[in-house]
């Protein structure tokens, strides 16, 4: 674990770590934050700094950000595919939606 922290994933801004306030009575004050205060991205409050410094650090893998992608467009498909059954031009977009699934399902079972 490094205490070096990223930049922030949203804007590439300079990230600083925010310190206990001490007297709060509270065990979670330890924070990062983004220094653009045009994004002011945050991780939330931990009970110690190199939690902190983890969760601020910790990035989804491009796999794991196409994975949740398909997974969205999935959700979509399957919709759109039930709307289509009910509607008057229906035949059409329920053929599309399903080659559209069969094609999505075999990049999943390929990235597997």
């Amino acid at each position: 674990m490094s205490n070096e922290l990223k930049a922030c994933p949203f804007c590439g801004g300079e990230a600083f770590e925010t310190y206990p306030y001490g007297d709060c009575g509270r065990n979670d004050d330890y924070g990062i934050e983004c220094r653009n205060e045009k994004c002011n991205a945050d991780v939330g409050w931990f009970s110690n700094s190199e939690d902190a410094i983890d969760a601020w650090n910790t990035r989804p893998t491009p796999k794991a950000q196409i994975a949740a992608g398909l997974r969205a467009l999935h959700k979509n498909l399957l919709l759109s595919k039930e709307i289509s059954a009910h509607s008057n031009n229906g035949d059409i977009n329920y053929i599309i939606a399903d080659s559209m699934l069969d094609a999505l399902l075999a990049i999943c079972e390929e990235g597997k």
